[in-house]
């Protein structure tokens, strides 16, 4: 059945036992992320406009999911996470606001 080996953040940390911990902490800092970037990529599509938000946020998210592919380190994957939360919640605020903004309101 388990003839697979399958390498996880997990496995490949030994996140087990004493530093079970750690892995709630992978969540935690993209959770903080998010709240960081619906302040601060909120402000910014308001300021500078959706669509430019929305692009540097997919752009943003796509460099900080590669990086957290190849991080070598804990630390590494924890900031590539947060970062992920500050751009994927920027990507998908500014692209909720500006559907809405282009859907007419007989169709809302």
């Amino acid at each position: 059945q388990f003839e697979e080996s399958r390498s996880t953040i997990v496995t490949e940390f030994d996140l087990v036992c004493e530093d079970a911990w750690k892995a709630d902490l992978n969540q935690a800092f993209l959770n903080a992320g998010f709240l960081l970037g619906a302040v601060v990529i909120g402000y910014g599509a308001d300021r500078f406009g959706r669509k430019l938000c929305f692009l540097i946020s997919i752009f943003g998210l796509g460099i900080s999911s590669v990086g957290l592919i190849f991080s070598p380190n804990y630390s590494l994957i924890l900031f590539f996470r947060f970062v992920q939360g500050i751009f994927g919640k920027g990507a998908w605020m500014s692209s909720y606001v500006l559907v809405t903004e282009i859907v007419t309101s007989q169709h809302r």
